[in-house]
C-alpha cells in the first residue's frame, strides 16, 4: 500500500504534488475531470515538444485518446490510439443506469485491434457520486473480484477491501483523516491490513482552497515535500519538490491556455531543454 500518491503536474519533467487516497465528492465524470459546461467529447494528445520525426518533421506523439461523455456527464467510451500510427488500439465502452440516485455501470467491453472482449463489470456509486463497489466478471460471466470502499462525509476513503472470486478478503487498507473547519484534509494516515501505520501526509492550503504544500512521511521519518502555485482557474502553473535536506530536486513551470468555458486546452512546459518535455493538448466538443 502507498498512502502518498504523487499527483498533479506534467511540466518539463514529472513534478508531483503529494496526496492521500482522497476521493472528493463528485456527481459525474465531468466533475471528475474538472470540466465546465456540457462536454460531449475530448481528444487528448500528448506530444514531445522538442522531438520531431526525422521524415515528417512532426512532433512525436507520446499518447492519444478520445473520451466520450453522455448527456448526464458520465464517460460512455474511451478510445486509445497507437502513438506512432494513430490507429485505434483499444476502446472501452460503458453502459450506465441510474435508479433512485444510485448509478451503476452495468456493462463494459474492450476492443483490442479487431477483437472485442465483453467483460461485464458492475460499478455502484452512492448518492454523492462515491464509488462504493466494483464487481468484475470474466467473459463467461464468472465473478473474479469485488472491491468495496467506504467514505467519510467529505468523500475521503476510509477503507478499501478487495475480495477474490470465493468471497475471501485478500487485501485491506484503512485511512484516518483530520480535516479543518472547511472539510479540507490537513493530515492523513494510512494503515496496512495488520493495522500498522505505514504512511502519513500533512497538507497546507491557500485561501482559495488549493493545496499548496504537502509533506510526506514513512515509518515516522520525513521523506520529501512538494509545494506549488496556481492560476485563477485552479491549475498548477509552478511547482517545487524538496529532498529530506530541503534541497530543491525538481522545479518546473507551465503555460496554460483555456477555451471560452474555462477548460484548459493546452499545457505547455516552459523548460524546452529536454527531449522528454511533454506538451498536453485537448480538443473539446460540447453538446
Amino acid at each position: 500500500m502507498k498512502l502518498v500518491n504523487h499527483l498533479v503536474i506534467i511540466i518539463s519533467f514529472a513534478l508531483f504534488i503529494v496526496g492521500c487516497k482522497q476521493a472528493p465528492i463528485k456527481k459525474n465524470d465531468w466533475d471528475n475531470n474538472k470540466l465546465k459546461g456540457k462536454v460531449k467529447s475530448i481528444i487528448e494528445i500528448n506530444y514531445y515538444t522538442n522531438n520531431r520525426d526525422t521524415l515528417t518533421n512532426k512532433y512525436l506523439i507520446q499518447s492519444k485518446k478520445i473520451k466520450f461523455f453522455d448527456l448526464n456527464g458520465f464517460l460512455s467510451e474511451v478510445q486509445f490510439y497507437n502513438n506512432t500510427s494513430s490507429h485505434l488500439e483499444m476502446s472501452e465502452k460503458q453502459v450506465f443506469n441510474t435508479v433512485d440516485n444510485i448509478t451503476t455501470c452495468q456493462d463494459s467491453s474492450f476492443l483490442f485491434g479487431n477483437l472485442r472482449l465483453n467483460n461485464k463489470s458492475i460499478t455502484t456509486l452512492d448518492e454523492n457520486g462515491n464509488n462504493i463497489s466494483d464487481s468484475i466478471f470474466d467473459r463467461y460471466g464468472n465473478i473474479q473480484t469485488v472491491i468495496k470502499d467506504s467514505y467519510d462525509k467529505y468523500g475521503n476513503i476510509l477503507t478499501n477491501d478487495i475480495y477474490n472470486q470465493f468471497g475471501r478478503l485478500i487485501h485491506n487498507e484503512k485511512y484516518e483523516f483530520e480535516c479543518d473547519s472547511k472539510g479540507r484534509v490537513i493530515k492523513c494516515k494510512g494503515y496496512n491490513s495488520k493495522g500498522i501505520l505505514e504512511d502519513k501526509a500533512v497538507f497546507t492550503y491557500d485561501e482559495s482552497g488549493n493545496k499548496i504544500k504537502s509533506k510526506s512521511y514513512e515509518d515516522g521519518k520525513f521523506i520529501y515535500m512538494d509545494s506549488c502555485f496556481y492560476d485563477d482557474n485552479g491549475e498548477v502553473i509552478e511547482g517545487f519538490s524538496y529532498t529530506v535536506s530541503r534541497d530543491i530536486w525538481q522545479h518546473g513551470k507551465t503555460k496554460i491556455t483555456y477555451d471560452n468555458h474555462k477548460n484548459w486546452i493546452r499545457k505547455e512546459p516552459l523548460d524546452k531543454t529536454s527531449k522528454q518535455v511533454v506538451t498536453q493538448e485537448r480538443r473539446i466538443e460540447y453538446y
